[in-house]
């Protein structure tokens, strides 16, 4: 085994458990994911594996078997494999795009995130490399891969848009330094979550215009974007502090990140000024998330 194989299979051991970690139906099929992934890894070396692909292939494992699980995964990954390139130079455009589209859709929901300063980077990268496994339920995912499967990027900005807007009055007003928690708490943990038929016509009727802001974006496609993550052979990390995208966006993460935020908003203005001064490897909750 080469050190580049030994790599990529010491990450998918470290990833698989923390996917879908309280779902029953994915703990009786842990050795298959690893095996898909492995398999994707190996028959697509110019990609192979990147975190976040563990999410839709513990979907498709739970409800098929093993080796039709493995074809739908490689179907599913085909039409949007761009996303997990290093440099990530196709993410600048769709979030370009999803931007346009949500303030098309929801221009109010739209221009309250400008105003709350939420920078939505890291939980587009999340809701994108998992194919939606930590913004919706369990149980939808099936359908939502098959959507994404058959529209390919367009399906996927579409749905993040729909996802966002379905959460659009738990945020619009919300104090500033309250407002990403809220978001994320909706986003991962909210038991209020749309119905997925609902998510789907949505997104259909988004299409049209979707596929129109892609291909404006594409011929508008910036290079050197300074991003706030990136690839590190199989990992994804902030750039500044190293921390995985697995661990940042975890539920036991959120915890913290809720404390700290919590001091931030009860410190007076002047320690704000100051703590906004630090180096931008702080792991601080607003460094982190930009906001």
């Amino acid at each position: 085994m080469s050190d580049h194989d030994k790599q990529v299979a010491e990450q998918i051991d470290l990833d698989v458990p923390r996917t879908f970690p309280k779902v029953p139906e994915v703990d009786q099929q842990r050795e298959a994911v690893r095996r898909v992934l492995l398999t994707y890894s190996k028959n697509n070396p110019h990609i192979g594996y990147c975190q976040g692909m563990s999410f839709p292939a513990a979907v498709f494992c739970a409800n098929l078997a093993e080796p039709e699980a493995t074809e739908k995964f490689h179907c599913c990954l085909e039409k949007i494999r761009e996303l997990w390139l290093p440099g990530f130079h196709v993410f600048e455009t769709a979030k370009q795009a999803f931007d346009s589209l949500l303030a098309l859709q929801s221009p109010t929901l739209s221009r309250s995130l400008q105003t709350q300063g939420i920078i939505l980077d890291v939980f587009l990268l999340d809701a994108w490399l998992t194919l939606f496994a930590r913004w919706l339920p369990f149980a939808m995912l099936p359908q939502v891969l098959e959507f994404v499967e058959f529209h390919g990027f367009s399906g996927m900005l579409c749905l993040t848009v729909a996802v966002v807007e379905s959460h659009g009055q738990a945020i619009i007003g919300v104090e500033k330094h309250n407002a990403l928690l809220e978001l994320w708490q909706c986003l991962q943990w909210d038991a209020a979550q749309p119905r997925v038929r609902t998510l789907l016509e949505v997104a259909r009727g988004l299409m049209p215009k979707a596929s129109e802001l892609l291909a404006e974006q594409c011929t508008l496609r910036q290079k050197n974007v300074q991003l706030p993550f990136e690839r590190r052979g199989p990992q994804i990390v902030h750039a500044d502090t190293g921390t995985d995208i697995l661990e940042l966006l975890s539920e036991e993460s959120w915890e913290k990140w809720k404390a700290q935020a919590e001091t931030f908003r009860k410190a007076p203005r002047s320690e704000h000024s100051e703590k906004d001064t630090k180096s931008s490897k702080s792991s601080s909750f607003l460094n982190i998330f930009k906001c």
